[in-house]
């Protein structure tokens, strides 16, 4: 379901897609995120609405890239990819557009259902791993060489 969302302070629609999906997804405030964007594309020498920009800043923040089909009629909608997403966080590039959609709800300033995106970004969520009791790891695998004061053997020597 399309939700209205513009944290544009003035209420602008005004070519800041990126930034209302980056405010979706993240929680910030749209002058957190354009402040954001710009210093990135400065240290790339870009402009903050570049794909390269904004594409490298989701990625900075877990988020990772997939590609989808054009070609209709195997092609989603912005509105058919997040009834068949219903939970995670995304967000999709129709063609020079960007959208949130979290939870089955695609969230921007107008109602981008139609559209059909190209690609989308997928916020990983970090795996949890059940730890193994060292009397149950495989014979080939040694404790011998992680320091006390390091279980997970992340610092050489410990340190």
């Amino acid at each position: 379901m399309w939700r209205r969302y513009n944290p544009n302070p003035e209420q602008l629609i005004t070519g800041d897609c990126t930034i209302r999906a980056i405010c979706a997804v993240t929680g910030m405030d749209w002058k957190t995120a354009h402040t954001a964007l710009c210093e990135l594309a400065r240290d790339l020498s870009d402009m903050p609405s570049s794909n390269r920009v904004w594409w490298a800043f989701l990625k900075a923040i877990g988020f990772r890239q997939m590609y989808l089909t054009n070609r209709c009629p195997d092609c989603f909608t912005v509105a058919e990819f997040a009834e068949a997403n219903r939970k995670g966080t995304y967000v999709l590039g129709p063609h020079e557009h960007a959208v949130a959609v979290i939870d089955g709800d695609w969230w921007d300033a107008w109602d981008s259902g139609d559209t059909v995106p190209l690609y989308y970004f997928m916020k990983e969520e970090p795996k949890h791993v059940e730890p193994v009791p060292a009397n149950e790891l495989p014979a080939d695998v040694s404790t011998d060489d992680v320091p006390a004061d390091d279980p997970c053997g992340d610092h050489p020597g410990g340190q």
